[in-house]
């Protein structure tokens, strides 16, 4: 086994990451420049402040995460998290880096990192005395500004999910003791805030009967009226994503059922939780797509899972038709946008912005896939591209040998489990000597783009799960999180009669 099987739900944090550069020292002798290797043992007596620690814990866990046998972002018992707990190295490492400071007079504007690093050491005492230093100056601030009592729960909150392993039991101290004790808070607003991460607290770590209490008292809060001001103004703006968010954790079963009947229920169930939230509130969580009919997809090139070229149909006149029959009816489809052999380096038109959208590097996008579709055999799956007249640095090609690389390098060499539909872009070229080229849109990425982006660009690896009665139910990027939310559907799903 390559990690323990996490059974709870993914959590709204990553590792510690960071991105550091080697240190070169350079001497000139002729025209030559030698360039001195990085020390791979750390001198602690070098590190003199919470930052240099703080970027020295990270190159460790990043060097730990090199050591792991798989790619992080592609293994399905862990999601997103390296480790469950983390590394001795890095333990070790923290404890050492910190041994110089007196925890008891850290300064307080750094304090996040100091929270990140006494963890890090697994000296939870530590973080528990500074935390409390830094709230004990703060106050529920009416405005909710920089300096408010809440952000700043919030953002310890967030430290202590980042944290390996998460400490659940801190978090639930921590707003414990502003629920009961003499800081509980006036304004309804805070309250809601401190209910509400009990309920994430909850769910997070796997108990969703107390999460629904939680939920529910959510829930009560908001259906009580207003008696200040800021509580007014606040209701008036959250209230219909705060009901959309509860109403996800107090009725998963009612979610569950609908979709057991048609996926156009589910939907519809869904949407009714958010119909009075923002879309910039709910896009997050709800994609705008759920509960829109599918489009049929746009192809002048359509290939088999074998890989075979596939014939479109032709009108009377003798006029190719370039609507393909995918996703097909009666069938659990998954729509996976995919653009220029998923490379880096795809050259980007003078705006910056077009070709941008497809700089994505997507090879565990394969892997989860081809995860998918063992899993679930009966589930269509169908890779929609583009002819953009590049692969890489290369090219330009004619729309046909474009098309044939990108079905060689999906369906041949990385035998992905699914259809090819390409779309042949139109483009015009500016004249010379500049000869840019610049392209239309894109047919399907205008059926299926999401209501809150700004252009009708789908970016790389999003994904579309379509169900047997054409609507969508589900639309993300197809990562680990994106993964293991197809899987839930699918698996209600399956237990249709």
């Amino acid at each position: 086994m390559i990690g323990k099987i996490m059974g709870r739900l993914p959590l709204l944090a990553a590792v510690f990451l960071g991105y550091t550069s080697m240190t070169a020292g350079a001497a000139t002798l002729g025209a030559q420049t030698r360039f001195a290797k990085r020390d791979t043992v750390a001198n602690l007596s070098k590190y003199t402040n919470v930052e240099e620690c703080y970027q020295g814990m990270e190159r460790v866990i990043r060097t730990e995460i090199k050591k792991l046998p798989y790619w992080i972002d592609t293994v399905e018992v862990n999601g997103r998290e390296s480790f469950d707990s983390l590394p001795r190295s890095v333990k070790k490492f923290s404890a050492e880096c910190l041994k110089k400071f007196n925890p008891d007079s850290v300064n307080l504007k750094d304090y996040d990192l100091w929270i990140s690093l006494f963890l890090g050491a697994g000296n939870d005492e530590v973080v528990e005395k500074i935390v409390a230093r830094k709230l004990s100056s703060l106050t529920w601030n009416p405005d909710s500004g920089s300096d408010s009592l809440g952000r700043e729960i919030l953002g310890v909150i967030g430290r202590y999910r980042q944290a390996r392993p998460v400490r659940y039991e801190m978090i639930g101290t921590l707003v414990d003791s502003y629920l009961n004790g003499p800081q509980k808070p006036t304004y309804a607003r805070d309250l809601l805030m401190l209910y509400r991460a009990k309920a994430n607290m909850e769910l997070a770590s796997g108990d969703t009967v107390s999460a629904k209490e939680w939920a529910q008292k959510v829930q009560a809060l908001i259906e009580t009226p207003p008696s200040t001001l800021i509580d007014s103004i606040y209701f008036a703006k959250e209230s219909g994503a705060v009901r959309g968010a509860v109403s996800e954790i107090m009725r998963a079963s009612e979610l569950e059922d609908s979709l057991k009947i048609s996926g156009n229920a589910y939907a519809g169930l869904r949407r009714s939780f958010w119909k009075n939230a923002r879309v910039s509130q709910s896009s997050d969580i709800l994609s705008p797509m759920v509960g829109e009919k599918a489009a049929p997809l746009i192809g002048r090139y359509v290939y088999s899972r074998d890989g075979v070229l596939v014939d479109n149909p032709a009108n009377s006149e003798g006029e190719v038709n370039h609507a393909t029959s995918y996703p097909t009816n009666g069938k659990l489809s998954l729509v996976v946008f995919l653009y220029g052999g998923c490379r880096e380096d795809t050259p980007i038109p003078p705006s910056g912005l077009g070709r941008a959208t497809f700089r994505w590097m997507c090879l565990n996008t394969y892997t989860l896939m081809n995860r998918l579709a063992n899993r679930y055999p009966n589930l269509e799956v169908v890779i929609v591209s583009r002819t953009m007249g590049y692969l890489g640095q290369e090219g330009p090609f004619e729309p046909k040998v474009e098309a044939d690389m990108l079905k060689s390098w999906w369906l041949d060499n990385h035998k992905l489990p699914a259809r090819l539909v390409i779309a042949e872009t139109e483009f015009f070229r500016l004249p010379a000597p500049d000869n840019r080229r610049l392209d239309s849109q894109d047919p399907n990425a205008d059926n299926y783009r999401k209501l809150r982006l700004e252009s009708s660009e789908i970016r790389n690896a999003s994904f579309f799960l379509i169900d047997t009665d054409g609507t969508i139910i589900e639309s993300s990027r197809l990562d680990v999180d994106g993964e293991r939310r197809i899987k839930s559907l699918l698996d209600v799903i399956k237990t249709r009669k």
